[in-house]
């Protein structure tokens, strides 16, 4: 007779499913980003990272990286910056934002997007500029898997910039 309670003797292990693990960092740099004033130029660091603190981070594919643009902000396109130890295209700019398109971010890897930027003259007194960066969704691989699966990791890191009162230069 066989024992119908268990189909195995050997011992079972748990083994991790390996999920990118993404990271958005926003830092922004000027003369005043509490007291912006029009005219002023302001520089835009954006990293996302695929870290590597947790020993089961797995690479994230075909995805991309985003910065929102304010009406009151004139992007320098020449400035427009993007590097990193991961795979990108080149980035497309729109009106309103900056798209990277990723194609692959690997553990431990990262991409940076710099720009600057020139607050416009018809900024009004007392507001917040908010700018968002963020990413959409991922894929991934699972261990021993040929099948690409989408993931639900977005991240996003937002900043605003104030405005005090407005000292219009002559």
């Amino acid at each position: 007779m066989f024992d119908t309670t268990t189909y195995s003797t050997r011992d079972k292990i748990s083994v991790p499913i390996n999920k990118p693990n993404l990271i958005i960092t926003k830092k922004v740099t000027g003369p005043n980003i509490n007291s912006i004033n029009f005219g002023e130029i302001y520089n835009y660091t954006v990293e996302i990272t695929n870290t590597n603190t947790l020993g089961t981070e797995a690479d994230a594919f075909d995805f991309n990286l985003i910065a929102t643009l304010s009406h009151y902000l004139i992007l320098n396109i020449n400035s427009v910056v993007v590097s990193g130890t991961g795979f990108f295209k080149a980035e497309k700019i729109e009106a309103d934002k900056i798209i990277v398109p990723i194609l692959k971010l690997g553990s431990g890897d990262n991409i940076t997007l710099s720009y600057s930027v020139k607050i416009k003259n018809n900024i009004i007194p007392n507001i917040g500029i908010v700018t968002t960066a963020y990413n959409t969704a991922p894929y991934y691989k699972t261990f021993n898997s040929n099948k690409f699966q989408p993931i639900d990791i977005t991240r996003n890191k937002k900043f605003t910039l104030r405005t005090g009162n407005i000292i219009k230069k002559m």
